[in-house]
């Protein structure tokens, strides 16, 4: 039996990122590297960017920020709020994004978009299942892929 597409959806997984992967770390460092500042810096950011700095206050409505400088100097913010930490296994993220184009034209200065990031064990240290949301455009979204990934 054939089942119609849904178009809704299709657009949903235009719009937004979701990767899996399996990392060779216990689950609670995992966690860890996502609500320490001092481990934020070490590893976010695409291939070729280096943070400059970071902070983490890891609770909800808890204010984030990491300054990441891409190999062509020009320094990047990505700054918000954590919306839900449940310790080791779930950081969810709202990342206002100030310079996206009609992010001045908003009342709030910024466009929202969201992270999931599940972590569960497994065998080989931890499954993390990201999800990041609320993309405006599929080129957006595909940038961040890239930047996940």
């Amino acid at each position: 039996m054939n089942h119609p597409a849904n178009p809704a959806s299709e657009i949903d997984e235009l719009l937004s990122v979701r990767l899996s992967r399996v990392l060779p770390a216990p689950r609670e460092r995992v966690f860890e590297a996502w609500t320490s500042a001092e481990l934020i810096k070490l590893w976010w950011g695409p291939k070729d960017f280096k943070a400059l700095s970071a902070k983490a206050d890891p609770r909800p409505g808890g204010e984030f920020a990491v300054e990441i400088q891409g190999p062509d100097d020009k320094v990047h913010l990505m700054a918000g709020l954590f919306t839900e930490v449940t310790p080791p296994e779930l950081v969810c993220l709202e990342i206002r994004h100030r310079t996206f184009e009609g992010a001045t034209e908003r009342p709030e200065g910024y466009i929202p978009t969201h992270v999931r990031a599940e972590l569960r064990e497994h065998p080989n240290g931890t499954e993390l299942t990201l999800t990041h949301t609320g993309f405006l455009n599929a080129a957006l979204a595909a940038s961040f892929k890239g930047g996940w990934s």
